[in-house]
């Protein structure tokens, strides 16, 4: 049996929400997450040490991987349950050259204390496993204590976990092939005789 939490899901998005699968569900299995094709795989397969995508991760509930911005490593943890993209903290951010002047777009709060979140479009490049993303806008705080990528990167990619290995794989989701029409369907259209 998989042992199993039950609680109110009333405040989560989305009516639908049956539930949420938690990463350690998969400790001994790959993990894969298609987006794009809307595919959840599990397998027993392993992610190689090398590969197109391939990084090592570390970190404790969230798999925490290392990004360039602008040329500069920093940690991102991979949150698909947060609704934005690139989240970073404000350090992140000083100093990068940007295209926008920042602004406030709103504020967030913690148990314990309120925070303006800011937004600002840098001029240059995040490289993400050798995914790029150029002058992409950022939103940021003085609460974070690194980055995090959100759903807004992560539907565009197809995420791998091996946490056996240690490992995650993400690359540029491949876009769902439209279906072959079936050839035993006629159709018919409206000829008005004018070429």
């Amino acid at each position: 049996g998989i042992p199993a939490v039950a609680f109110d899901r009333s405040r989560l998005r989305g009516e639908s929400i049956r539930g949420v699968l938690g990463l350690p569900l998969f400790r001994d299995h790959l993990l894969t997450v298609d987006y794009a094709k809307s595919r959840l795989t599990v397998s027993a397969e392993t992610l190689p040490e090398e590969g197109p995508g391939i990084l090592p991760y570390g970190g404790g509930l969230l798999p925490e991987i290392t990004i360039t911005v602008g040329g500069k490593p920093f940690s991102c943890h991979i949150d698909s349950g947060s609704p934005g993209g690139f989240t970073f903290s404000s350090e992140m951010v000083e100093g990068l050259p940007h295209k926008t002047e920042p602004r406030v777009i709103g504020t967030a709060r913690t148990v314990n204390s309120e925070f303006e979140v800011w937004s600002v479009q840098l001029d240059g490049t995040i490289v993400v496993a050798g995914t790029e993303f150029v002058d992409p806008v950022v939103t940021y705080n003085e609460i974070l204590p690194n980055g995090i990528l959100g759903y807004q990167i992560l539907k565009d990619l197809e995420i791998s976990i091996d946490q056996r290995s240690k490992r995650v794989r993400l690359v540029p989701a491949e876009p769902e092939e439209p279906a072959e029409p079936d050839e035993d369907v006629e159709t018919t259209g409206k000829d008005d005789g004018k070429r």
